[in-house]
């Protein structure tokens, strides 16, 4: 079989690159190395492609099939157990658990309503080490629902926790972080209990890894923010809104005949129905002459909109 010199040396080029940017990372940051999990990983699939954060952290896999399996859960598993170390993280520390409200571990992903089946899976697994979740770290791989269960794409919000251990799992110093959320959002009235969770950054924000405890304030007002304080001194490290004022918008659609004639006389398409009832929650709006609505929206869940 003749090999491409072209193609071989821009894959090679590509490899390269992302290495120096990691390396460069590495250096910076103290964390171990991954260099031998990616070369490996290219290796195996050359069509791959990497997206790098600003940090030189490997974000997002896509471009090409990299992994399969005999179900969309054992394809992705089989690119965790084999490739975490990409991401800095190690594989047995990736839990089959979503960082969702009810912590699903799959879900699916383009619904086809004359098959009833999904296009794709998402498949998820949340990062922990010694049992105590790593705040806002997760693995998402995505499966297509067809033979060999490949693969297709992945996202990754994992930290490099290095030989980091969890210090203190106790809530002594609690009362200290309330405190501290009190100083700065005097407002808030309640607070839930805390829970232990290890703190290394989030979105844009670079953080050594720390031990911490997570809780979240609220009033009546409505008012509700989540919090992370450090596990020793108390002292506030984040926190965010969690009540975001929206609007909910869209347009109401129906197959309508053109012509006098009967529907199965004349062809029917699609239009725009105004003035019609739209249920957005527990409250009501009406589509305007264009078949257009919009609805304020003050709560902090999903909401069904409806038209019947």
């Amino acid at each position: 079989m003749k090999r491409n010199p072209i193609l071989s040396a821009i894959v090679f080029a590509s490899l390269l690159i992302v290495l120096l940017t990691i390396n460069a990372y590495a250096a910076k940051s103290g964390s171990q190395p991954t260099e031998a999990a990616i070369a490996e990983f290219q290796n195996q699939n050359p069509a791959v492609r990497f997206y790098l954060d600003d940090a030189g952290e490997i974000t997002r896999v896509y471009g090409h099939p990299f992994s399969s399996g005999m179900s969309a859960e054992s394809s992705a598993d089989l690119f965790r157990v084999q490739y975490a170390e990409m991401f800095g993280a190690v594989a047995d520390e990736l839990v089959p658990v979503s960082l969702l409200e009810d912590g699903r571990h799959t879900q699916g992903v383009m619904y086809n309503p004359t098959t009833g089946e999904y296009k794709f899976t998402l498949v998820y697994y949340s990062q922990q080490r010694d049992g105590v979740p790593v705040f806002g770290s997760e693995l998402r791989v995505l499966v297509r629902n067809d033979v060999g269960y490949e693969a297709v794409w992945a996202a990754s919000t994992l930290k490099n926790l290095g030989n980091f251990q969890v210090a203190d799992k106790s809530m002594s110093q609690f009362g200290a972080a309330k405190n501290s959320a009190l100083a700065e959002f005097p407002s808030l009235s309640d607070f839930s209990e805390p829970e232990p969770v290890i703190w290394a950054g989030f979105d844009d924000i670079k953080s050594e890894p720390v031990s911490a405890i997570m809780f979240t304030g609220w009033n009546d007002f409505p008012e509700r923010r989540l919090f992370i304080a450090d596990a020793r001194t108390g002292e506030i490290l984040y926190n965010r809104d969690q009540i975001i004022f929206e609007t909910v918008s869209g347009r109401v659609d129906g197959m309508a005949t053109q012509g006098p004639g009967a529907d199965i006389c004349e062809p029917e398409l699609q239009e725009p129905l105004k003035y019609v009832r739209v249920e957005v929650g527990t409250g009501v709006v009406y589509t305007n002459d264009r078949g257009r609505f919009t609805a304020d929206y003050f709560g902090t869940f999903p909401v069904n909109v409806t038209s019947k």
